[in-house]
Parts: structure tokens; C-alpha cells; sequence
């Protein structure tokens, strides 16, 4: 994620900072999680991680289409 420190002083991000961080964490949990398939699901932690891996990736592209 980074930090938003610099030489000890928290320092306050920017909206786009803040959007790009959101859209890194996004990516990370679509490209690490494993189970993106509900047919593959075989218990309730299964459909968690799958519906995780969906709204990230639902969220994503929603932000990329609004960012045209």
C-alpha cells in the first residue's frame, strides 16, 4: 500500500492518491484470489472469497469506466 509518511510527517493524500490506492487494493484482490468461479465453491468460506473476488472486480471496472 505505501505509506503516507514522509521523513516522519503524515502527510495528507490527495483524491487521486486516495483512488489510486483503492484501485491498487482492488487489483490485489483480484489478482490473488483464487477461487473466482461459483461453480468451484463448496462452503460458505468458498462463496466469501468468490463473492470478495466479484465485488472487487465489479468495483474496479466501474471506477475505470468512470474514469472513462
Amino acid at each position: 500500500w505505501g505509506s503516507n509518511l514522509v521523513y516522519g510527517v503524515k502527510m495528507k493524500l490527495t483524491e487521486k492518491q486516495i483512488i489510486e490506492k483503492i484501485k491498487l487494493w482492488l487489483q490485489d484482490k483480484v489478482d490473488t484470489t483464487e477461487l473466482c468461479e461459483e461453480d468451484f465453491c463448496e462452503n460458505k468460506d468458498d462463496f466469501i472469497s468468490y463473492g470478495k473476488h466479484n465485488c472487487a472486480y465489479s468495483l474496479l471496472s466501474l471506477i475505470k469506466n468512470w474514469e472513462g
